[in-house]
Protein backbone atom coordinates (compact mmCIF):
# COMPACT_ATOMS: atom_id res chain seq x y z
CA UNK A 1 0.00 0.00 0.00
CA UNK A 2 2.64 2.71 0.92
CA UNK A 3 4.84 1.73 -2.65
CA UNK A 4 1.82 2.39 -4.51
CA UNK A 5 0.60 5.85 -2.75
CA UNK A 6 4.38 6.79 -3.08
CA UNK A 7 4.16 5.79 -6.70
CA UNK A 8 1.09 7.93 -7.02
CA UNK A 9 2.42 10.66 -5.17
CA UNK A 10 5.33 10.27 -7.59
CA UNK A 11 3.59 10.72 -10.40
CA UNK A 12 1.93 13.35 -9.38
CA UNK A 13 4.78 15.62 -8.66
CA UNK A 14 6.06 14.70 -12.37
CA UNK A 15 2.13 15.76 -13.24
CA UNK A 16 2.76 18.97 -11.73
CA UNK A 17 6.44 19.72 -13.18
CA UNK A 18 5.13 18.58 -16.57
CA UNK A 19 2.71 21.55 -17.50
CA UNK A 20 4.64 24.31 -16.29
CA UNK A 21 7.66 23.27 -19.01
CA UNK A 22 5.61 22.43 -21.71
CA UNK A 23 4.12 25.78 -21.44
CA UNK A 24 7.64 27.91 -21.28
CA UNK A 25 8.77 25.77 -24.03
CA UNK A 26 6.27 25.84 -26.34
CA UNK A 27 5.35 29.95 -25.72
CA UNK A 28 8.79 30.55 -25.33
CA UNK A 29 10.12 33.65 -27.15
CA UNK A 30 12.82 31.20 -29.14
CA UNK A 31 9.60 29.63 -31.04
CA UNK A 32 8.54 30.58 -34.80
CA UNK A 33 5.15 31.18 -33.95
CA UNK A 34 5.62 33.65 -30.50
CA UNK A 35 9.34 34.89 -31.35
CA UNK A 36 9.98 35.81 -34.95
CA UNK A 37 6.03 35.34 -36.18
CA UNK A 38 5.52 38.56 -38.23
CA UNK A 39 2.18 38.90 -36.42
CA UNK A 40 3.36 40.25 -33.68
CA UNK A 41 0.15 40.05 -31.55
CA UNK A 42 1.41 36.58 -30.74
CA UNK A 43 4.17 37.73 -28.54
CA UNK A 44 1.72 39.45 -26.11
CA UNK A 45 -0.29 36.55 -26.26
CA UNK A 46 3.00 34.73 -25.22
CA UNK A 47 3.10 37.41 -22.64
CA UNK A 48 0.09 36.79 -20.83
CA UNK A 49 0.30 33.13 -21.21
CA UNK A 50 3.31 33.57 -19.14
CA UNK A 51 1.41 35.55 -16.84
CA UNK A 52 -0.84 32.87 -16.13
CA UNK A 53 1.86 30.60 -15.06
CA UNK A 54 2.86 33.24 -12.82
CA UNK A 55 -0.20 33.85 -10.99
CA UNK A 56 -0.78 29.87 -10.69
CA UNK A 57 3.04 29.74 -9.78
CA UNK A 58 2.51 32.22 -6.78
CA UNK A 59 -0.58 31.16 -5.77
CA UNK A 60 0.91 27.40 -5.13
CA UNK A 61 4.51 27.62 -3.88
CA UNK A 62 4.21 28.49 0.15
CA UNK A 63 7.05 28.88 0.43
CA UNK A 64 10.10 30.48 -1.36
CA UNK A 65 14.01 30.88 0.74
CA UNK A 66 15.87 33.62 1.40
CA UNK A 67 18.48 32.85 -0.76
CA UNK A 68 16.59 32.13 -3.46
CA UNK A 69 14.77 36.06 -2.70
CA UNK A 70 18.16 37.29 -2.11
CA UNK A 71 19.41 36.03 -5.52
CA UNK A 72 16.82 37.70 -7.03
CA UNK A 73 16.56 40.49 -5.99
CA UNK A 74 20.48 40.95 -6.24
CA UNK A 75 19.92 40.50 -10.20
CA UNK A 76 16.64 43.06 -10.50
CA UNK A 77 18.64 45.14 -8.73
CA UNK A 78 22.00 44.92 -11.16
CA UNK A 79 19.17 45.38 -14.12
CA UNK A 80 17.45 48.34 -12.38
CA UNK A 81 21.20 49.68 -12.39
CA UNK A 82 21.98 49.09 -15.19
CA UNK A 83 18.57 50.86 -16.97
CA UNK A 84 19.14 54.50 -14.99
CA UNK A 85 23.05 54.56 -15.47
CA UNK A 86 22.67 54.40 -19.05
CA UNK A 87 19.14 56.27 -19.11
CA UNK A 88 17.91 53.37 -21.58
CA UNK A 89 14.46 53.81 -23.53
CA UNK A 90 14.05 49.97 -24.00
CA UNK A 91 11.87 49.74 -20.19
CA UNK A 92 9.88 46.70 -21.71
CA UNK A 93 13.07 44.30 -22.36
CA UNK A 94 13.98 45.35 -18.59
CA UNK A 95 10.13 44.75 -17.04
CA UNK A 96 10.29 41.41 -19.26
CA UNK A 97 13.34 39.90 -18.14
CA UNK A 98 12.94 41.23 -14.67
CA UNK A 99 9.54 39.28 -15.12
CA UNK A 100 10.99 36.20 -16.61
CA UNK A 101 13.71 36.16 -13.57
CA UNK A 102 10.64 35.55 -10.87
CA UNK A 103 9.55 33.48 -12.80
CA UNK A 104 12.44 30.91 -13.23
CA UNK A 105 12.34 31.15 -9.16
CA UNK A 106 8.75 30.32 -8.73
CA UNK A 107 9.11 27.53 -11.21
CA UNK A 108 12.64 26.25 -9.75
CA UNK A 109 11.01 26.30 -5.85
CA UNK A 110 8.02 24.55 -7.63
CA UNK A 111 9.36 21.90 -9.74
CA UNK A 112 11.46 19.06 -8.02
CA UNK A 113 15.03 19.16 -10.34
CA UNK A 114 14.53 14.91 -11.57
CA UNK A 115 10.81 16.14 -12.43
CA UNK A 116 11.79 19.27 -14.62
CA UNK A 117 14.56 16.95 -16.10
CA UNK A 118 12.22 13.49 -16.92
CA UNK A 119 9.14 16.73 -18.41
CA UNK A 120 11.62 18.54 -20.67
CA UNK A 121 13.47 15.29 -22.16
CA UNK A 122 9.77 13.63 -23.22
CA UNK A 123 8.77 17.44 -24.23
CA UNK A 124 12.00 17.60 -26.80
CA UNK A 125 11.67 14.14 -27.77
CA UNK A 126 8.00 14.48 -28.79
CA UNK A 127 8.94 17.79 -30.76
CA UNK A 128 12.03 16.10 -32.26
CA UNK A 129 9.79 13.16 -33.55
CA UNK A 130 7.39 15.16 -34.56
CA UNK A 131 10.13 17.18 -36.81
CA UNK A 132 11.42 14.04 -37.81
CA UNK A 133 7.83 12.81 -39.30
CA UNK A 134 7.43 15.94 -41.01
CA UNK A 135 11.15 15.79 -42.25
CA UNK A 136 10.32 12.30 -44.22
CA UNK A 137 6.74 13.99 -45.23
CA UNK A 138 8.72 16.57 -47.33
CA UNK A 139 11.46 14.03 -48.86
CA UNK A 140 8.34 11.69 -49.90
CA UNK A 141 5.40 13.92 -50.23
CA UNK A 142 6.57 17.48 -50.48
CA UNK A 143 2.99 18.75 -51.74
CA UNK A 144 0.94 17.54 -48.94
CA UNK A 145 3.36 19.88 -46.89
CA UNK A 146 2.29 22.72 -49.00
CA UNK A 147 -1.60 22.43 -47.74
CA UNK A 148 -0.28 23.32 -44.06
CA UNK A 149 -1.12 27.16 -43.08
CA UNK A 150 1.92 29.30 -43.69
CA UNK A 151 3.74 31.72 -41.21
CA UNK A 152 5.70 34.83 -42.21
CA UNK A 153 8.83 35.80 -39.99
CA UNK A 154 10.42 38.95 -39.40
CA UNK A 155 12.39 38.66 -42.11
CA UNK A 156 9.44 37.95 -44.81
CA UNK A 157 10.35 33.84 -44.96
CA UNK A 158 7.22 31.46 -45.25
CA UNK A 159 6.79 28.33 -43.31
CA UNK A 160 4.19 25.48 -43.16
CA UNK A 161 3.25 25.25 -39.93
CA UNK A 162 1.77 22.03 -38.59
CA UNK A 163 1.14 23.01 -35.15
CA UNK A 164 4.51 20.74 -33.12
CA UNK A 165 6.41 22.13 -35.84
CA UNK A 166 7.30 23.60 -39.70
CA UNK A 167 9.31 23.32 -42.38
CA UNK A 168 10.80 26.27 -44.56
CA UNK A 169 9.45 26.57 -48.04
CA UNK A 170 11.65 25.64 -50.04
CA UNK A 171 11.96 24.24 -53.69
CA UNK A 172 11.11 20.50 -54.63
CA UNK A 173 14.03 18.46 -54.02
CA UNK A 174 15.95 20.57 -51.24
CA UNK A 175 16.70 19.21 -48.09
CA UNK A 176 14.83 20.75 -45.28
CA UNK A 177 16.78 21.38 -41.76
CA UNK A 178 14.93 20.51 -38.65
CA UNK A 179 13.45 23.33 -36.88
CA UNK A 180 10.76 21.78 -34.45
CA UNK A 181 9.15 24.59 -33.18
CA UNK A 182 11.79 26.60 -32.98
CA UNK A 183 12.71 29.88 -35.07
CA UNK A 184 15.91 28.01 -36.42
CA UNK A 185 17.88 24.89 -36.64
CA UNK A 186 20.63 26.39 -34.59
CA UNK A 187 18.05 27.40 -31.12
CA UNK A 188 16.34 23.94 -31.75
CA UNK A 189 19.59 22.63 -31.78
CA UNK A 190 20.40 24.10 -28.06
CA UNK A 191 17.26 22.97 -26.57
CA UNK A 192 18.28 19.46 -28.66
CA UNK A 193 21.41 19.12 -26.97
CA UNK A 194 19.78 19.99 -23.09
CA UNK A 195 17.67 17.44 -23.52
CA UNK A 196 20.95 15.09 -24.20
CA UNK A 197 22.86 16.03 -21.43
CA UNK A 198 20.18 15.61 -18.97
CA UNK A 199 18.75 12.30 -20.68
CA UNK A 200 22.50 10.79 -20.60
CA UNK A 201 24.35 12.23 -17.08
CA UNK A 202 21.46 13.92 -15.11
CA UNK A 203 18.05 10.77 -15.11
CA UNK A 204 19.03 8.00 -12.98
CA UNK A 205 17.18 5.61 -16.13
CA UNK A 206 18.68 5.77 -19.25
CA UNK A 207 15.96 6.08 -22.19
CA UNK A 208 17.38 4.59 -25.34
CA UNK A 209 14.22 5.87 -27.45
CA UNK A 210 14.63 9.27 -26.27
CA UNK A 211 18.60 9.20 -26.64
CA UNK A 212 18.09 7.59 -30.35
CA UNK A 213 14.96 10.53 -31.23
CA UNK A 214 17.34 13.51 -29.97
CA UNK A 215 19.96 12.16 -31.90
CA UNK A 216 18.42 11.49 -34.99
CA UNK A 217 16.69 15.32 -34.91
CA UNK A 218 20.31 16.83 -34.22
CA UNK A 219 21.81 15.15 -37.47
CA UNK A 220 18.81 16.32 -39.28
CA UNK A 221 19.18 20.08 -37.94
CA UNK A 222 22.44 20.30 -40.37
CA UNK A 223 23.97 22.33 -37.75
CA UNK A 224 27.55 22.66 -36.94
CA UNK A 225 27.10 22.80 -33.79
CA UNK A 226 25.08 20.09 -33.35
CA UNK A 227 27.36 17.59 -35.20
CA UNK A 228 30.41 18.39 -32.78
CA UNK A 229 28.60 18.69 -29.36
CA UNK A 230 26.29 15.23 -29.96
CA UNK A 231 29.85 13.73 -30.99
CA UNK A 232 31.47 15.23 -27.67
CA UNK A 233 28.43 14.05 -25.64
CA UNK A 234 28.24 10.74 -27.38
CA UNK A 235 32.03 10.00 -26.89
CA UNK A 236 32.33 11.39 -23.25
CA UNK A 237 29.25 9.09 -22.29
CA UNK A 238 30.29 6.23 -24.04
CA UNK A 239 33.77 6.49 -23.04
CA UNK A 240 32.86 6.95 -19.26
CA UNK A 241 30.46 4.05 -18.70
CA UNK A 242 32.55 1.27 -21.51
CA UNK A 243 35.88 1.93 -19.78
CA UNK A 244 35.48 3.65 -16.78
CA UNK A 245 33.40 1.76 -14.96
CA UNK A 246 33.86 -2.06 -13.64
CA UNK A 247 29.61 -1.91 -14.12
CA UNK A 248 28.90 -2.91 -17.58
CA UNK A 249 25.25 -1.90 -18.46
CA UNK A 250 23.74 -3.96 -21.33
CA UNK A 251 21.54 -0.54 -22.06
CA UNK A 252 24.50 1.16 -23.02
CA UNK A 253 26.01 -1.49 -26.00
CA UNK A 254 22.01 -1.49 -27.44
CA UNK A 255 22.16 2.28 -27.72
CA UNK A 256 25.71 1.50 -28.76
CA UNK A 257 24.70 -0.64 -31.23
CA UNK A 258 21.26 1.23 -32.02
CA UNK A 259 23.01 4.73 -32.94
CA UNK A 260 25.78 3.27 -35.38
CA UNK A 261 23.32 1.60 -37.01
CA UNK A 262 20.97 4.81 -37.19
CA UNK A 263 23.58 7.13 -38.36
CA UNK A 264 25.22 4.60 -41.04
CA UNK A 265 21.44 4.53 -42.33
CA UNK A 266 21.44 8.62 -42.52
CA UNK A 267 24.45 8.89 -44.20
CA UNK A 268 23.89 6.19 -46.62
CA UNK A 269 20.21 7.73 -47.83
CA UNK A 270 21.44 11.25 -47.90
CA UNK A 271 25.14 10.92 -48.71
CA UNK A 272 27.94 11.75 -46.67
CA UNK A 273 29.27 14.24 -48.91
CA UNK A 274 26.00 16.09 -49.19
CA UNK A 275 25.76 16.30 -45.32
CA UNK A 276 29.26 17.57 -44.97
CA UNK A 277 28.87 19.99 -47.16
CA UNK A 278 25.73 20.81 -45.66
CA UNK A 279 26.87 20.61 -42.30
CA UNK A 280 31.02 22.10 -42.71
CA UNK A 281 31.12 24.29 -45.81
CA UNK A 282 29.65 27.20 -44.41
CA UNK A 283 33.21 27.09 -42.55
CA UNK A 284 35.21 27.71 -45.51
CA UNK A 285 33.31 30.69 -47.08
CA UNK A 286 32.33 33.79 -45.96
CA UNK A 287 28.69 33.66 -44.89
CA UNK A 288 25.98 35.35 -42.66
CA UNK A 289 25.72 32.23 -40.42
CA UNK A 290 29.94 32.26 -39.27
CA UNK A 291 30.03 36.22 -39.34
CA UNK A 292 26.96 36.08 -36.64
CA UNK A 293 28.75 33.62 -34.45
CA UNK A 294 32.41 35.12 -34.71
CA UNK A 295 30.55 38.85 -34.95
CA UNK A 296 28.84 37.94 -31.40
CA UNK A 297 32.26 37.24 -29.69
CA UNK A 298 34.10 40.41 -30.99
CA UNK A 299 31.01 42.64 -30.69
CA UNK A 300 30.00 42.13 -27.57
CA UNK A 301 33.67 41.98 -25.99
CA UNK A 302 33.99 44.85 -27.27
CA UNK A 303 30.61 46.82 -26.49
CA UNK A 304 31.33 44.90 -22.72
CA UNK A 305 34.75 47.09 -22.41
CA UNK A 306 32.91 50.15 -22.82
CA UNK A 307 31.31 50.12 -19.45
CA UNK A 308 32.63 46.78 -17.52
CA UNK A 309 31.17 47.48 -14.32
CA UNK A 310 26.89 47.80 -15.57
CA UNK A 311 26.99 47.02 -18.94
CA UNK A 312 25.79 49.22 -21.93
CA UNK A 313 22.34 48.94 -22.10
CA UNK A 314 19.40 46.63 -24.32
CA UNK A 315 19.34 49.84 -26.04
CA UNK A 316 23.26 50.37 -26.85
CA UNK A 317 24.28 47.09 -27.73
CA UNK A 318 21.24 46.34 -30.16
CA UNK A 319 21.39 49.93 -31.96
CA UNK A 320 25.47 49.57 -31.97
CA UNK A 321 26.04 45.77 -32.73
CA UNK A 322 26.26 45.63 -36.34
CA UNK A 323 28.74 48.55 -36.04
CA UNK A 324 31.03 46.82 -33.62
CA UNK A 325 30.80 43.35 -35.22
CA UNK A 326 31.89 45.02 -38.77
CA UNK A 327 35.16 46.23 -36.90
CA UNK A 328 35.90 42.61 -36.70
CA UNK A 329 35.22 42.26 -40.49
CA UNK A 330 32.38 40.47 -39.65
CA UNK A 331 29.08 41.24 -41.31
CA UNK A 332 26.58 39.24 -39.15
CA UNK A 333 23.59 41.56 -38.02
CA UNK A 334 22.33 38.53 -35.53
CA UNK A 335 23.21 38.76 -31.63
CA UNK A 336 23.95 34.89 -31.11
CA UNK A 337 25.55 34.34 -27.89
CA UNK A 338 23.46 34.65 -25.28
CA UNK A 339 26.69 34.99 -22.53
CA UNK A 340 28.76 37.34 -23.87
CA UNK A 341 25.66 39.51 -24.88
CA UNK A 342 24.36 39.70 -20.99
CA UNK A 343 28.33 40.33 -19.92
CA UNK A 344 27.76 43.60 -22.80
CA UNK A 345 23.98 44.54 -21.90
CA UNK A 346 24.40 44.20 -18.06
CA UNK A 347 27.82 43.99 -17.30
CA UNK A 348 30.42 42.02 -15.17
CA UNK A 349 28.50 41.41 -11.96
CA UNK A 350 25.40 40.09 -13.44
CA UNK A 351 27.31 37.58 -16.25
CA UNK A 352 29.43 35.90 -13.09
CA UNK A 353 26.18 35.34 -11.48
CA UNK A 354 24.82 33.55 -14.89
CA UNK A 355 27.63 31.74 -15.45
CA UNK A 356 28.45 30.68 -11.77
CA UNK A 357 25.04 29.24 -11.24
CA UNK A 358 24.49 27.40 -14.47
CA UNK A 359 28.09 25.99 -13.30
CA UNK A 360 26.73 25.08 -9.96
CA UNK A 361 24.12 23.75 -11.21
CA UNK A 362 25.40 21.56 -13.49
CA UNK A 363 27.59 20.11 -10.80
CA UNK A 364 25.10 19.51 -8.64
CA UNK A 365 22.87 17.71 -10.55
CA UNK A 366 25.26 15.45 -12.83
CA UNK A 367 25.70 12.08 -12.25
Amino acid sequence: MNALQEKKKTNANTNIGFLPTLIIIFVSNDTLLFGTNSIRYFFWIHVGILLILFIYLTWNTKRISSNVLCFLLLLTTMMILTFVVNQDNEVIKYLYNAFVILLCGLFCKKVKFQDFFKAYVNIVSYIALFAIILFMLWMVAAPVVRLFPSITNESGIRYYFAGLGFVEELNFGVLPRMYGIFREPGVFTCYLILALIMELYFTEQLNIRAVLIISLAAILTFSTAAYILVSILLVGYFTKQLFGSSHKNKKVFRLLIALVILIMTVFLLIGPEKIFGIVFNKLKVENSSRDSRFGSISANVQIFLESPTLGKGWEYVEDKFVYFASLGTYRGAHNTNTFLKILAIYGVAFFICMIVTTYIFFKKESR
